[in-house]
């Protein structure tokens, strides 16, 4: 063991209490450390050559690709409020978020107890800190796939002539729920699953016919025409679908 890695194993084991493994060849430090909110994965590896100790600590889960952009803004938020000199990025040949510090030593490769701290330390704690922001982050992630996987199921069904399915994404299009609002496409699939044999679409098609006259209303009052007249052919459309409806079921 050189010197710098004898410094560090010794604040290691005295200063922290903490169990490592070592890797000579390499002067490699390797620990997990339980933080308030979550375990960090660190490496410090000692570097006699260009006098410096390089100080890792990563999160223990991986980021997906997907969400590299705002967890990069998170990273550039967190950096303009540092003070410390703790950089942080996503290591891309893991995918996770990593925290990294550099502590610079003299020829006489003597490792300060103080200074080791203040490197050491807010190279955990940046992590820590932010740990809930980044929790948000991956969650929000989850939430839009399980959204775009429903879409996608309820969009597979509907082309196989489920009633049902085409009556929920009627109600998602016509609310804009998850996709891009499109009233003359909700009531589209609203006349499928009508074909269908879902009956209760007609009091879908009522309330729908409420709503959009209510719609019609409120723009004739502002003046917007175009949007009325849009809205009126939209109310024929479904008063013509429950009339031809209503004539195949007499």
């Amino acid at each position: 063991m050189d010197i710098l890695a004898k410094q560090v194993n010794d604040y290691l084991k005295k200063e922290y209490e903490l169990n490592f493994q070592y890797d000579e060849g390499k002067s490699e430090f390797y620990f997990s450390i339980d933080m308030d909110h979550v375990c960090l994965e660190v490496r410090i590896i000692c570097r006699e050559e260009d006098k410096q100790v390089l100080l890792l600590a990563y999160m223990p889960f991986k980021i997906p690709k997907s969400q590299y952009m705002p967890v990069l803004r998170l990273i550039n938020k967190i950096q303009m409020d540092n003070l410390d000199s703790v950089c942080l990025f996503i290591n891309e040949d893991c995918n996770k978020l990593m925290s990294q510090s550099t502590l610079n030593v003299g020829s006489d490769f003597r490792i300060d107890k103080e200074v080791f701290r203040y490197t050491f330390c807010p190279l955990l704690n940046i992590l820590d800190d932010h740990f809930v922001e980044l929790l948000k982050i991956l969650s929000n992630d989850d939430d839009n796939q399980n959204i775009q996987d429903e879409i996608t199921n309820l969009t597979s069904l509907s082309a196989q002539n489920d009633p049902e399915a085409q009556y929920l994404l009627g109600i998602k299009y016509y609310k804009g729920e998850d996709v891009e609002q499109d009233m003359e496409r909700a009531i589209n699939f609203w006349e499928a699953s009508l074909s269908n044999g879902r009956e209760a679409t007609r009091a879908t098609l009522h309330d729908c016919i409420e709503d959009l006259t209510q719609k019609v209303n409120e723009a004739s009052h502002s003046q917007d025409y175009e949007t009325a007249s849009f809205l009126q052919r939209l109310i024929a459309r479904c008063d013509s679908l429950l009339n031809s409806t209503q004539t195949k079921s007499d």
